[in-house]
């Protein structure tokens, strides 16, 4: 098994990354733009699963998790790591009300994109459709930070962006839940708009998202997608999280 860093250890480290990047960026912290320093810090990942996105040291198609239990979603294109400073704006962006960074992670996740393999599956989608927040969570940060993303891409990509999907009730915040306790606490919670759903059926959709971790959000809500008749979910998200398989 991997070794595993101590809660300490990992305080300390993001501590000192932080201040790292307090002395050496020179663009605000980059609230619009990513300066010269922060580019060459991205944390890209060099070889996943095709599948579920799982960080892997050479390219497959299925890693074993998925070959043992296919998720409900048929891809993930996820281009960095939720690893400094991707984390850091992930957070300053939900937690200090900064989704102009959303708009910068966008831009990034697409340049990243269009410079690997993945840029002919672009091409394949249909529909953008983000990861909704539940109207209450939505209210109190003010923004939808995946929505944000969403309709950035779709900008750039000329693709409907679609906010198709509802989540119906609220739900516990997931930080230190397991898989399966994820998986329960988003039972039932995603469902699909019938105002958007002859625009969905039989379509190629993209599931837009920040980050992601066990994939427990994207299974649920790709179930509900799948349920109304949608024929291909493809996770778009920016970061994807090392420690988890889908």
């Amino acid at each position: 098994m991997p070794q595993t860093e101590s809660t300490d250890s990992k305080s300390h480290s993001a501590a000192h990354d932080h201040q790292g990047h307090k002395s050496q960026c020179h663009n605000d912290l980059c609230h619009n733009d990513l300066c010269e320093y922060c580019q060459a810090l991205l944390p890209k990942v060099s070889a996943t699963c095709a599948r579920c996105g799982i960080p892997t040291s050479t390219p497959v198609s299925l890693c074993g998790h998925c070959q043992k239990t296919p998720p409900s979603f048929d891809a993930v294109i996820a281009p960095f790591l939720y690893q400094f400073p991707v984390d850091y704006l992930i957070k300053r962006c939900k937690h200090q009300h900064h989704p102009e960074i959303s708009v910068l992670l966008a831009h990034e996740w697409l340049k990243s994109i269009q410079l690997s393999d993945n840029h002919a599956g672009l091409q394949n989608v249909d529909v953008i459709v983000p990861v909704p927040q539940h109207w209450s969570r939505q209210l109190q940060r003010g923004f939808n930070q995946a929505e944000i993303i969403a309709q950035t891409l779709g900008q750039y990509l000329h693709i409907d962006c679609l906010t198709a999907l509802r989540k119906a009730r609220t739900s516990k915040a997931q930080q230190h839940l397991t898989r399966k306790e994820r998986l329960m606490n988003l039972k039932n919670t995603f469902t699909i708009s019938e105002k958007f759903l002859h625009r969905c059926k039989g379509k190629n959709i993209a599931l837009v998202d920040d980050v992601m971790t066990t994939g427990a959000t994207v299974e649920m809500a790709s179930q509900a997608l799948k349920a109304a008749g949608i024929k291909n979910v493809t996770v778009w998200a920016i970061a994807r999280t090392p420690e988890t398989s889908c």
